[in-house]
């Protein structure tokens, strides 16, 4: 297929379109990630070091769901533009019938497609796996990454209660409070300067090492109260039994998809094959709710577009469920949720165009492939 003049320019609007519609939302999503990431790391729950490639495997996975809807909003803001401008005006003067808009339309299509199957079959589970397998690492890492400052926290199955007024850059807690139990059962409290978890070479065994404070054993006002004050101070924690579990199905190769071969496996596949093909029917969709007029301006159709998008979004997530639940046998899938759309998709461009219209297309197309 030999590309004109008009179709270079008409493809490089709409990529051009996409690319800055991808951009704004993949600003959103980051920004809303790194705002809640942050609100994690300031209460403790993650440590700071696991900040970022957290946010990447999030955002990652956000990109895959929103290259279908850049598409078509950049499709739907090119042609907007055009037609806006006039500009389809005088292609139409000049020759440039509707069929002949669907050969760049369908090849931005195609581009971005492969895109989107390259990011929903092996980007977004590979997001998955690493985003379970660091939760899994911050889930036995230090039981004071899991402490904020100013607040008490129970650690250790709630065995052990720690206080700390601050938290430096490092990770060091200051000014401490701990209310334990030894052994025996008696109660202890340690207040100290600071305190560091540490990890014993040899046992493995982990304990929290604490500085420059006093050592409480017994009940408060009790005659055998003893009170030790010390330079340092270890106070051993329990081991920790923490079950990773299997990743999510979302985190699981088609290999490993297939294997397994339930309906929640099935809907999963079709799922992530679903994301390029969205991509290919909402580029087809998109150039028939362009169509405006100079007056409406670039923007006229965008509301309409958003409100069909959310149609077909919440129309394949209905398909998926039905697939997952047993209801709608493999073999017909979410397939007929897109065939829907597409069938729709048709009528709206024959209600634009005519029925004459369309059997002129097709006789001539017909008629070229016989040459």
């Amino acid at each position: 297929m030999r590309l004109t003049v008009i179709d270079r320019y008409i493809l490089r609007e709409i990529l051009l379109a996409c690319a800055a519609v991808l951009a704004v939302l993949l600003l959103v999503i980051l920004t809303n990630s790194l705002i809640y990431m942050l609100g994690q790391v300031v209460d403790g729950r993650i440590a700071g070091d696991a900040l970022l490639p957290l946010l990447l495997a999030n955002v990652s996975q956000a990109l895959v769901m929103l290259v279908p809807p850049g598409l078509y909003l950049g499709v739907l803001l090119a042609f907007g533009r055009l037609y806006s401008d006039s500009e389809m005006s005088a292609l139409r003067a000049g020759g440039f019938g509707p069929a002949r808009l669907y050969r760049p339309v369908s090849l931005a299509g195609v581009i971005v497609s492969v895109l989107a199957a390259f990011l929903s079959l092996q980007v977004a589970p590979w997001a998955e796996r690493v985003d379970h397998d660091l939760r899994v690492q911050i889930a036995e890492r230090s039981e004071l990454v899991g402490l904020a400052a100013g607040q008490f926290t129970r650690a250790s199955g709630g065995d052990i209660v720690l206080f700390a007024e601050r938290r430096t850059d490092s990770g060091i807690l200051e000014e401490v409070f701990v209310e334990a139990e030894d052994g025996s059962g008696v109660p202890v409290i340690i207040r100290a300067r600071e305190a560091v978890q540490r990890t014993d070479e040899e046992t493995g065994w982990r304990y929290i090492e604490f500085r420059d404070g006093q050592r409480y054993r017994g009940a408060p006002g009790a005659a055998d109260l003893a009170v030790v004050d010390f330079e340092r101070h270890g106070l051993r924690l329990p081991e920790q039994d923490v079950d990773p579990g299997r990743p999510d199905r979302e985190a699981r190769s088609l290999a490993e998809l297939r294997e397994a071969g339930g309906p929640k496996d099935l809907a999963e596949i079709q799922w992530r094959l679903s994301v390029p093909v969205a991509c290919m029917t909402l580029a087809l969709a998109a150039l028939p709710l362009a169509r405006t007029t100079p007056r409406k301006g670039r923007y006229g159709r965008v509301a309409l577009g958003l409100l069909l998008y959310m149609f077909y979004a919440n129309f394949m997530v209905i398909a998926r469920e039905a697939v997952a639940d047993g209801t709608v046998p493999g073999v017909i899938g979410m397939w007929w949720a897109h065939a829907v759309v597409l069938a729709g998709i048709a009528l709206l461009v024959l209600q634009q165009n005519g029925w004459r219209w369309s059997f002129e297309v097709m006789r001539h197309t017909l008629r070229k492939r016989r040459r």
